[in-house]
């Protein structure tokens, strides 16, 4: 009989180890991501450009995103950022700071949302002449209302290229 039973155990676990798997692979399909647009500015030194965040939800009901993007400050900085319409700001430590060449953001949207919405939009100034790389960090994370579950599925890293010319004067002098 305690055969029969570590067998029919077992069996229990197994069958709960082959549903977690499916389980997991079907939320990792509708993993939510975040993207930047564009993918490459041109700039002078001084010059001020904008960097929307988007989320699309892939299907999920996304309640709550967390955007941590990260920039040479030596060649850029982030000035500014405000949030897309909707959204409501988290104010905490760890949740929302910007400056030393990261950038973290984090709200939620009452309800959730389905589809694609702009987070939120950073203003950057250009610094000096070089090309900066500013990365979406794979640590962003979301959480979404699935099958009444909560799950944090992580972002898929992008990056843009910010390319900053110097600054050029054209002199014209007069033709004797």
């Amino acid at each position: 009989m305690e055969i029969i039973n570590k067998v029919i155990n077992m069996k229990k676990i197994s069958f709960i180890l082959i549903a977690l798997v499916l389980l997991s692979a079907a939320v990792s399909a509708n993993a939510a991501t975040l993207s930047t647009t564009p993918a490459a500015v041109n700039v002078v030194a001084g010059q001020t450009f904008s960097l929307p965040i988007s989320v699309n939800s892939q299907g999920a009901s996304v309640v709550t995103v967390k955007a941590q993007l990260s920039y040479p400050s030596n060649l850029v900085d982030a000035t500014a950022f405000s949030f897309g319409s909707g959204w409501m700001q988290l104010s905490q430590p760890g949740y929302d700071s910007m400056g030393s060449g990261v950038l973290i953001k984090t709200a939620g949207f009452p309800g959730g949302f389905g589809g694609t919405k702009t987070l939120g939009t950073v203003t950057f100034v250009a610094k000096a002449t070089g090309t900066a790389t500013i990365i979406l960090l794979g640590f962003s994370f979301f959480t979404a209302l699935t099958a009444r579950r909560m799950v944090k599925p992580v972002a898929i890293p992008s990056s843009i290229m910010i390319t900053v010319f110097p600054l050029s004067f054209n002199c014209f002098l007069p033709l004797r």
